[in-house]
Parts: C-alpha cells; sequence; structure tokens
C-alpha cells in the first residue's frame, strides 16, 4: 500500500469502527426531551409503568405496544437480555410489524454481532409490509462494517433514490468511496451529507470535515485539511481531529504546533498517555521521525482504542 494511503486509513479507521454502523434506540412515540440526569430514572419509572399496565391489557395491539416500548426503555438502560425477551414477545403477537426487528438488530450491530444482526433484519423484511427503509439502513451499514462495501454500497444507492436528503446514507456512501480511493466521489458525499445533518447530528457532521480533512492530507493539501479539521473541532472536539493536526504540523515541519496538538489530544484521551509521550520525546530530543514512524505509534494507539 502506498505511504499516502497507509496516512488517510490510519485515520479512517477509526471512523470506519464507530460511524459506519450508526442510530441509535429510536422511540415510536415522541416525547419532550429531559436531562442528562432525569432520563435514566424517567426511563425506570416508564418500565414500572408499563409493568403495570400489562397485568390490565387485554387488547392485543395494548400488550403488543407495551412490549415494544417496554423493550425500547430497557434498552436505554443497558437491560438488554429483558428487552430482547420484551421484542421476542411482540413478534410472535404481530411479525409483520418492523419495530421489534429494528430494536433487536439495531442492539445487535451496536454489540458487534453484524452477522446476527443482518439475520433478525433479513426476517424482517420477509413478514414486515412498512418501515422497510429502517432495516434495510441497518443491513447496509453492517454489511460495511463486515467490509462487504460491495454490497451495502448497492442498498446505500437503493436508500438514497428513496430519500436523497438521507444525511447518514450520503455519509456512508462517501465511506464506500473513501475504502475505494475514489475520494473526489466521497468528498462529494461527505458535502452532500453535511447540508442535511442538523444541530442533533454534530458528531456525524464533525465526522463528515475529518474525513473531507484526512483525504486531503493523503492529497497533501494541508491548508485545506487544516481548514476542515477546525471546523470539525468547533463541532465537537475530538482526539481524532487534533491527531490529524499534528500529523499535518509535523509533514511541514512546525515542531511547536505539532506539540500543541499533541497534548490537546492527549487532553481528550489521556489514558493513551505512552503512545503521545514516545512522539513527543523523539521530535523533542531531534530524532528525526519517518512518516512512517509516527504512523506505526498513531495506529497502534487507535488499535488499543478499539480493543
Amino acid at each position: 500500500m502506498k505511504k499516502s494511503v497507509r496516512l488517510f486509513f490510519v485515520f479512517a479507521f477509526i471512523f470506519f469502527k464507530i460511524n459506519i454502523v450508526n442510530g441509535n434506540f429510536k422511540n415510536q412515540n415522541i416525547t419532550q426531551p429531559l436531562d442528562t440526569a432525569s432520563k435514566e430514572q424517567a426511563q425506570i419509572i416508564a418500565i414500572k409503568e408499563i409493568d403495570s399496565l400489562l397485568d390490565y391489557y387485554e387488547d392485543k395491539t395494548e400488550i403488543y405496544d407495551a412490549y415494544t416500548q417496554r423493550a425500547f426503555l430497557k434498552l436505554k438502560i443497558n437491560d438488554s437480555l429483558s428487552a430482547l425477551d420484551d421484542c421476542k414477545s411482540a413478534i410472535n403477537m404481530d411479525s409483520s410489524r418492523y419495530y421489534p426487528y429494528y430494536l433487536m438488530s439495531l442492539y445487535y450491530a451496536k454489540n458487534k454481532n453484524y452477522i446476527k444482526s443482518i439475520s433478525i433484519v433479513d426476517k424482517g423484511l420477509l413478514y414486515c409490509k412498512s418501515h422497510l427503509y429502517e432495516l434495510l439502513k441497518i443491513k447496509a451499514n453492517c454489511l460495511a462494517a463486515q467490509k462487504r462495501y460491495d454490497e451495502a454500497f448497492e442498498i446505500y444507492n437503493t436508500l438514497l433514490k428513496e430519500k436523497p436528503k438521507d444525511a447518514n446514507i450520503s455519509y456512508n456512501i462517501g465511506c464506500y468511496y473513501l475504502v475505494a480511493e475514489k475520494f473526489n466521489d466521497a468528498i462529494d458525499c461527505f458535502k452532500e451529507s453535511i447540508k442535511y445533518y442538523d444541530e442533533n447530528s454534530n458528531d456525524h457532521k464533525a465526522g463528515a470535515y475529518s474525513n473531507i480533512a484526512y483525504i486531503q492530507i493523503v492529497k497533501k493539501k494541508y491548508n485545506k485539511a487544516i481548514k476542515n479539521l477546525e471546523i470539525a473541532n468547533t463541532i465537537e472536539k475530538d482526539v481524532d481531529h487534533y491527531l490529524g493536526l499534528a500529523v499535518i504540523y509535523y509533514q511541514l515541519k512546525d515542531t511547536k504546533k505539532f506539540n500543541i496538538n499533541l497534548e490537546l489530544a492527549l487532553q481528550q484521551r489521556p489514558d493513551l498517555k505512552n503512545g503521545f509521550s514516545e512522539i513527543k520525546n523523539m521530535v523533542d530530543n531531534d530524532n528525526y521521525l519517518y512518516p512512517d514512524q509516527v504512523l506505526l505509534i498513531l495506529e497502534e494507539m487507535l488499535q488499543q482504542d478499539n480493543k
């Protein structure tokens, strides 16, 4: 692999690990947002209320909705096994509705059991009559996470035709192009996603800017890359953004800014202190680091991050 491409993949690794399989457990009913401190307590109270109501419900639709609502709440508080049991109970009552399949497949995807997630999606696609878009999106994300990019790309393209303003789909198609080293197409997709991300998707919007920057690093367009990483940091401060800036300033032989960004990265991830210290000490002692040496150390740090 070319050095420039390797440079890109060091930073792309985190992106594919975290963001390609993306989504939050969504409630079917819209509720008023709660502050973080009160959310879990409110969810526990709601679960207890549903427990008591299930003793009185006789209508099958009410029972079904109670199971799925309780499953959603249990997943939010990490009572996963009980939540999955509620999903299975709902499916046994009515296998034609998408929501329990969605919750189960998303749970397994988030826990990196992509094969199980896909099998649940496929079952849902067989029986469900609506919301197939949501299920297909999870399947495509799982395929991408397994590096089955061509299969994922085919689904993403189908989904994009249905909802051309879905920012996540544009984002993930950008990933496909990025892996295929079709960098111009990737940048177009990331820019498209930026247009449609709302204020509730700042982490992904920052990711789009940072992935554009990493492509620009490959192309040695350092000034543009710096600008995009700085924009990403204004949206959401992240260790990867500072590492990207550190590598750029290292390439530009700006030791001062290299050290500043390395220190800022360390503030984000103090548990990776040894890796940062190794790089900083070598630079401070005027030991010239070949780019591959810098990348090797950073890559080891990123691998540790994903354990």
